[in-house]
């Protein structure tokens, strides 16, 4: 890899490292990172671009750097990679705050196409329609999805309504006002996940916002705090305490461990880490959708409303 690093790069290091597909080396004092581009090829240019606008802004993203032929990939035996310089203290834990720094930061800040992943209604019709085709085809093969599936189907299409009853109530048919977000954020990421440019997308602010608490559920963690702390600081318009709760319905940390399973990188029991808990994550929905009431009139959910005052 140092032969790599110096002809493509011109970079000189004494040592590299490797760690989970990730080589770290650093030179002159710089901390970098060789990185695989887990992202479709076509999203390349508009990173890249976004990853501009973002330094120019000072925010600590790390930062793509180009190789000798100008190229934001380089092709390791055929597989695409990405050097970044590194700003940050990457193994410091991810809070909230961090979070919102970003998203408060980003506003409308550059927009492509390809990095837009605002159209919910539509991304969640679809991932449903397709994992439903997969049951009918995997038979007695995952056991525990077979007996779990169609719970969190159920509660993506309460989602799927939510939201779209809330864009026909609003009578907007696309978002205006996007910001930097992230695939997926959690309590226990680092912030060399916060601030990947490869884990960046466009969407609205509630999105970061739903996904981190959400993890902050299941992974066991008190964010209560946070959330105060965030909404102390933040104000939401009615339409995105609507939006927020309706992507806090989606269960995404479900279908994230699924798509792991079916791709070989996680073994099926890992399910259990969310059936176990899902009983903990109603009754936070309901304590959530009262928190949320005091500051907005937001539809409630008929299921959810035991022990909640509408």
């Amino acid at each position: 890899m140092k032969n790599v690093i110096n002809y493509y790069f011109n970079l000189f290091p004494e040592n590299i490292h490797q760690a989970n597909h990730r080589f770290f080396f650093k030179y002159n004092d710089e901390k970098y990172y060789l990185v695989l581009f887990d992202r479709p090829v076509e999203q390349a240019g508009p990173l890249y671009e976004l990853n501009i606008e973002m330094l120019k802004r000072h925010l600590l993203v790390h930062e793509i750097i180009l190789n000798k032929d100008k190229q934001i990939l380089t092709n390791i035996n055929n597989i695409p990679y990405v050097l970044m310089k590194v700003y940050v203290n990457e193994q410091s834990i991810t809070k909230l705050a961090d979070v919102n720094y970003i998203t408060t930061n980003t506003r409308m800040i550059y927009y492509n196409k390809l990095l837009d992943v605002s159209d919910w209604v539509n991304l969640w019709s679809n991932k449903i329609d397709y994992i439903e085709y997969q049951i009918n085809q995997l038979g007695t093969k995952y056991p525990n999805i077979s007996d779990s599936i169609s719970y969190f189907i159920g509660l993506a299409e309460n989602a799927i309504t939510y939201v779209k009853n809330t864009y026909l109530d609003f009578k907007i048919n696309h978002i205006s006002d996007y910001v930097v977000s992230h695939r997926r954020i959690k309590p226990i990421d680092s912030l060399f996940d916060a601030y990947n440019p490869l884990n960046l997308v466009l969407d609205l602010r509630v999105r970061d916002l739903s996904e981190y608490i959400k993890a902050g559920i299941f992974c066991d963690k008190d964010i209560w705090g946070e959330i105060e702390q965030y909404f102390a600081y933040n104000s939401l318009t009615v339409f995105e305490y609507r939006l927020l709760f309706g992507r806090m319905l989606f269960p995404s940390f479900y279908f994230d461990i699924y798509d792991d399973i079916l791709a070989g990188k996680v073994e099926e029991k890992e399910l259990f880490t969310i059936i176990n808990k899902i009983n903990k994550y109603e009754d936070f929905l309901k304590e959530f959708y009262a928190y949320i009431r005091i500051s907005a009139n937001i539809p409630p959910i008929e299921w959810l409303q035991d022990n909640v005052d509408t």
